[in-house]
């Protein structure tokens, strides 16, 4: 689709950046641009002060609708990324799928370098016909997001997390799994297909997760999914060893085209695997700032105060500030108890 757009608006680079780089992560942007310097450096240092970083919906832009050249030719955007690139002009649209909670959105964009001319009134005109088509391309992209059967969502939990992923039907049939779950099939390990049905090796274990599965469709057909059963154990052959486990509802309008009805997603990870925690996790869970999470990160590492202020580019006294906020969110008053506390309460947190 990219180089079609880039023919039809005749341009040499055309990008679709799905999440924005953030000091979280660099995002994710498809583009045919060969350039991966430019990429990179994209990804991880101009989009901070970029005109273009956010627009609002449904309108095609130019770059001179957002800022003038003077104002542009004093930002760092320009200084170390347009200037740098010979970019000359850029034109793209926003657009936002409202109708989930985490109101997805699409960024498209596409450059003018070195004499090519800039954008006309033509090419806006052209741009905003594909609006329409790419708002539908981000809905049904959306809804394949939010049930966490994209390739995406797949590849991540495999890598990042080390958790299987298994859809199951009505019936508790394997739909649709990944990697690992494939790998814990293979190799009976807590689990397996008996009779095109997913059970588990122990009886108990079978019970627990037959128990579990009726009390999730239970609370589907009362239309309370806030309540769900909490997690549960599988054990594996090796002696001690368990898989962590949790059942939650799948929408099947997420599975366009699917013959049946996909009803529940099973995740499975290691019980003994104890990784480090995302920002956006203590975030979420303690109420600390990005700097206040990124210090907690560090002393979980086993970092000394004084370390972990060098280490983050701060002074020891930002450090002990930081240090002292987070003590009065989380009502400790220790490094000691900070570790622990944070230790325990993520060891057993999913996703």
């Amino acid at each position: 689709m990219l180089k079609l757009l880039e023919s039809y608006i005749t341009t040499k680079s055309a990008s679709i950046v799905i999440r924005r780089p953030t000091e979280e992560g660099p995002g994710s942007t498809i583009t045919l641009f060969d350039n991966q310097d430019a990429l990179l450096d994209f990804q991880t240092n101009s989009y901070k002060d970029s005109p273009f970083a956010e627009l609002p919906e449904d309108r095609v832009f130019c770059l001179n609708d957002r800022v003038t050249q003077r104002e542009l030719e004093d930002l760092d955007h320009y200084k170390y990324f347009l200037k740098v690139y010979d970019v000359t002009d850029i034109m793209g649209f926003d657009i936002c799928d409202n109708n989930n909670d985490n109101q997805s959105r699409l960024r498209l964009r596409v450059v003018r370098m070195g004499n090519e001319a800039k954008f006309s009134h033509d090419d806006r005109e052209r741009l905003a016909t594909i609006i329409p088509m790419m708002k539908k391309s981000l809905a049904i992209y959306s809804r394949m997001e939010i049930g966490g059967v994209s390739q995406e969502i797949y590849q991540q939990l495999l890598s990042s997390m080390g958790i299987a992923c298994f859809i199951l039907g009505a019936n508790y049939e394997v739909m649709a799994k990944n990697y690992l779950a494939e790998m814990v099939l293979s190799n009976k390990d807590g689990l397996s297909i008996v009779a095109k049905k997913l059970c588990c090796i122990e009886k108990d274990d079978q019970l627990t997760l037959t128990t579990i599965c009726q009390n999730v469709r239970q609370h589907i057909a009362q239309g309370n999914t806030q309540q769900l059963a909490d997690k549960f154990t599988i054990n594996r052959p090796q002696a001690g060893s368990t898989w962590g486990g949790l059942i939650r509802p799948v929408d099947s309008g997420d599975f366009i085209g699917a013959e049946n009805n996909p009803e529940l997603l099973l995740l499975l990870r290691d019980s003994n695997r104890r990784e480090l925690p995302t920002p956006s996790l203590l975030i979420d869970i303690f109420g600390v700032t990005l700097a206040e999470a990124r210090l907690t990160l560090k002393l979980l590492e086993g970092l000394s105060l004084t370390a972990a202020a060098e280490a983050l580019g701060v002074s020891r006294n930002t450090a002990r500030t930081q240090l002292s906020s987070v003590f009065s969110k989380t009502d400790l008053n220790s490094q000691t108890q900070l570790v622990k506390l944070v230790s325990d309460v993520l060891s057993d947190h999913w996703l």
